[in-house]
């Protein structure tokens, strides 16, 4: 049998074929697991988007709240209760209305930021952005606490105004994202 002498044996060509069969193989497991745990990581911050929406209602409807309160010279405090959650109380003659002022939580952003970074560079760049809306509506509450607690009523209609621009700059990232991983618009809500 004639043998040339640049001629591969077939061994070394079946072993080739098979190593890049399996790398093919092993590249699209690969590609459907991070497919699998992206769609995962964006089911769960769609819900986390839906827990802030419902934060930024709350915040919306606070402002109308402590506005109608002002305009009638009803007194506003909050109440702080044994396991720590705070109350938005408004005081009438007919009895005291309350409701619990909300948090914007982070940590499923926090949690999942550094993954994604590898998997979705876009989704990525909208969960940061989700951050600083978080934090800012986080200073929007939290200076309602205060100025409440602290400083006074007289302080409120200013805290209104801000609160009005604030939340709607800080909303816009959190729907942004919500619409990265779900392709709605964000319209449902959901409590902590």
């Amino acid at each position: 049998m004639f043998e040339s002498p640049h001629a591969i044996p077939i061994t070394v060509t079946a072993a080739v074929v098979i190593f890049i069969l399996r790398e093919l193989l092993e590249g699209h497991r690969r590609r459907t697991a991070n497919n699998r745990k992206l769609a995962a990581i964006k089911n769960q911050l769609a819900s986390e988007c839906e827990r802030t929406n419902w934060a930024i209602r709350w915040i919306r409807s606070a402002i109308s709240d402590i506005r109608t309160a002002l305009e009638y010279r009803k007194d506003i405090k909050i109440e702080t209760n044994f396991s720590g959650n705070r109350r938005l109380v408004f005081i009438n003659e007919d009895g005291d209305s309350s409701s619990l002022v909300p948090k914007a939580y982070s940590q499923v952003i926090d949690k999942y930021l550094f993954e994604v970074a590898s998997l979705d560079s876009r989704l990525f760049a909208k969960m940061v952005d989700s951050l600083a809306g978080l934090a800012e509506l986080n200073h929007v509450l939290e200076s309602l606490v205060e100025y409440v607690e602290e400083t006074g009523q007289p302080w409120l209609e200013g805290w209104c105004d801000y609160a009005s621009r604030e939340v709607g700059i800080s909303e816009e990232p959190i729907l942004y994202l919500y619409e990265a991983c779900t392709g709605l618009a964000l319209t449902k809500t959901r409590l902590r």
